[in-house]
């Protein structure tokens, strides 16, 4: 998938909310997404969903137009877990996660091997009689992502994943996207717990005011201060096998 100088702005003259992006994501890989508050990271999200269509430049899908692509293409294609989603009727685990594969065509089975699969590897299984509208909010989040693997997309975009999940939930979920990009998908993620993202992406890239700013391996970011930079935070950092970040104080 690929990002072609896209821009949009929600209202005419008003500020665009992505500007000028180019960016590619790759297959096999998991990308992290960051960058301070309100720097167009679910703007961009949305528009490499289909979600939103570009004022201007374009996204691409496998050489093609997104906007030219079907939507039941794009579903079977691109799996989009949104920030803090909602399920809007009082269905069970199963049968919101076996909605994921509508796009396929398939009558909708809570015993198709995917949506068990998907069930089991987002720690599911005991919860899949219940509603999901029961549920706390990090387990709701883990049904969504549950839908969208079940979809088995090539594409797999998540907007804040980790949020409102407790520790062994954010690593379950972390080793479940990273178990994706390993299977050949192209995830991106975006979050705010940079040791988190350090830890599990192969890349990141960064955005501020609407543009993306830099993109590199997380290493060589927290190297040229460039996450530093981004949210004008002076970071302590502790070395391991995977570097670790403590915002420590406003610059």
């Amino acid at each position: 998938m690929r990002a072609a100088g896209i821009a949009y702005r929600p209202h005419r003259g008003g500020a665009p909310l992505v500007e000028g992006v180019e960016f590619d994501l790759q297959p096999g890989m998991v990308t992290g997404l960051v960058g301070p508050n309100g720097a167009g990271k679910t703007t961009l999200i949305k528009l490499l969903a289909g979600l939103l269509k570009p004022e201007s430049g374009d996204v691409f899908l496998d050489g093609r137009r997104l906007s030219d692509v079907s939507p039941t293409e794009r579903g079977r294609q691109i799996g989009y877990v949104e920030q803090a989603g909602s399920v809007a009727w009082p269905l069970s685990v199963e049968r919101v996660v076996s909605l994921g594969r509508t796009p396929h065509g398939e009558a909708i089975s809570e015993t198709h091997p995917a949506v068990q699969e998907a069930l089991r590897s987002c720690g599911l299984e005991h919860l899949r009689t219940r509603t999901v509208s029961s549920l706390s909010g990090g387990e709701r989040t883990l049904v969504l992502l549950a839908r969208a693997i079940a979809g088995e997309p090539n594409i797999l975009l998540t907007d804040e994943p980790t949020a409102g999940l407790d520790a062994r939930h954010q690593l379950q979920l972390m080793d479940l996207l990273s178990a994706r990009a390993k299977s050949g998908a192209a995830v991106l993620v975006a979050a705010h717990d940079l040791s988190l993202v350090a830890r599990y992406c192969d890349r990141l890239a960064v955005m501020v005011d609407a543009r993306l700013v830099d993109e590199d391996s997380p290493s060589e970011l927290i190297k040229s201060g460039a996450l530093e930079r981004a949210y004008g935070v002076e970071f302590m950092t502790a070395e391991g096998p995977a570097p670790m970040l403590v915002p420590w104080q406003i610059l």
